[in-house]
């Protein structure tokens, strides 16, 4: 808002100066060009009492010697209001440009004056008191419109012209700039909306609507993340679902043919397996999708680090006894609580643990800290650890190592995904690293609260 203020302030501050120059360029301009023009009645009139002065002086036969004479005085009536000639009463009837109105005006003494079409200039005829000779003054008809023009405006109206016009024109130029940002941000909205989700409008940064292109272009590239995700979902839960539902059927068709009690409980019990893997596959999906929208119930509180790390341990020995491993769980606490969403940073935890428990060897040790402004919480294990290029994508839902893809070491690849999503909840991150104790690291660190919001 501040810097559009400003850019239309410039834009007033700009015409207003325009204006102002070419106002005193104008009238600079008809001030000078209009002095042979404007106010020529009363000039005529006082060069017909000054000649009429003159000639008074000599007889009427010297009269037109006396004119030639004033008239090389006088000056050129193309540049300026000047004597042109001395002519005889008479000779007014024989003038096709007088009407009778006109000669008998000039008869009787009264001033008139005649302006002629063929840009020559003007005429007015003086009769001199009541001799028979008539005195013609001419000027030029080139500088006269602007005289017809401040005839009409007075220098107010003409100010406030020159300076509307110059404020129209930036105006225009200003709505022109809107006007080409609008239609890039119509063609590029019509562009999502026949389906090109990853639609980006190119916009300068000193554009007034800049800030509505980057909102348009963040909006695009979260709706065309979303149907990939979307895409990518829907194709990864087909096959994730297909070998629980194949087993199922097997288990299904095999307990179907089996005679005996025993073979059938059997084959129970295996389908039931089967069933608890699909109800685990559609909680991670179910998780992964409410935080893959944004839509998480995010409720912040402290949690206390004791007995939150004595519940994580607990699930996790669960998971190491259904593994039927001998893997020793230890936790170090540097820190007596910790803020966050109690129920998204146990998710995230626990997916931690029972990834440490598929693939660690012997130990795995649990360690929250604060340091600084963050929190973090780190989860060690004594397996192969995981290769520098492949810890990045590690976070990618349904994303598997080698050595993962033949389900002896179970999950969905989704696990690891959540864990980076509930740490971009907690305005964090999620990284992978080198155990000290010889195998990966998985780390989450979120800023505090406090530090959050400075």
């Amino acid at each position: 808002m501040k810097k559009l203020f400003l850019k239309l302030w410039f834009l007033v501050l700009l015409t207003l100066f325009i204006s102002y120059q070419l106002q005193i360029t104008v009238h600079e301009k008809w001030r000078v060009d209009s002095r042979p023009l404007m106010g020529s009645d009363e000039r005529a009139r006082r060069m017909m009492v000054l000649v009429e002065e003159v000639l008074a002086k000599y007889p009427e036969s010297e009269w037109s010697a006396q004119v030639e004479r004033l008239k090389s005085r006088v000056g050129s009536p193309e540049i300026w209001l000047g004597i042109t000639n001395l002519i005889d009463l008479r000779q007014l009837e024989m003038e096709p440009r007088l009407t009778r109105d006109n000669i008998e005006k000039i008869y009787a003494g009264e001033y008139q004056s005649v302006v002629f079409t063929d840009s020559k200039g003007f005429d007015i005829f003086q009769r001199i008191k009541n001799s028979q000779s008539v005195l013609v003054l001419s000027g030029p008809t080139e500088l006269r419109w602007p005289v017809l023009v401040l005839g009409i405006f007075n220098p107010t109206h003409v100010s406030w012209f020159i300076e509307s016009s110059v404020f129209a024109l930036g105006i225009f130029l200003w709505l022109r700039l809107f006007r080409n940002d609008l239609v890039a941000l119509e063609a590029g909205a019509m562009r999502v909306g026949s389906g090109h989700f990853n639609t980006h409008i190119q916009m300068k940064h000193h554009s007034a609507l800049f800030p509505l292109a980057d909102a348009f272009n963040q909006m695009t590239s979260r709706v065309s993340k979303l149907m990939s995700s979307h895409k990518l979902l829907t194709n990864s839960v087909s096959h994730e679902l297909r070998t629980p539902i194949m087993r199922l059927r097997f288990r299904h068709l095999l307990a179907m043919e089996e005679v005996s009690l025993a073979g059938k409980d059997r084959e129970l019990i295996a389908m039931e397996s089967a069933i608890d893997e699909l109800d685990e596959l559609s909680t991670e999906l179910l998780e992964y999708a409410k935080l893959d929208r944004g839509e998480p119930n995010f409720v912040p509180s402290f949690i206390d680090v004791d007995a939150w790390l004595l519940e994580l341990v607990k699930d996790g020995k669960q998971v190491v006894a259904e593994n039927g491993r001998e893997i020793i769980i230890t936790t170090e606490m540097k820190t007596g609580q910790i803020e966050g969403d109690y129920r998204y940073l146990t998710r995230a935890a626990a997916n931690l643990i029972r990834n440490a428990v598929r693939y660690t060897k012997s130990q795995i040790v649990i360690t929250v800290a604060k340091a600084d402004d963050q929190y973090v919480l780190t989860v060690d294990d004594d397996g192969e650890g995981v290769p520098i290029t492949e810890r990045e994508r590690l976070f990618e839902p349904f994303t598997r190592l080698d050595r993962s893809r033949d389900r002896t070491t179970g999950g969905f690849g989704i696990g690891l995904a959540i864990v980076k999503q509930v740490a971009q909840l907690h305005r964090g991150e999620a990284t992978i690293d080198t155990a000290t104790i010889g195998g990966a690291r998985f780390k989450i660190v979120w800023a505090t609260e406090s530090s959050a919001t400075k």
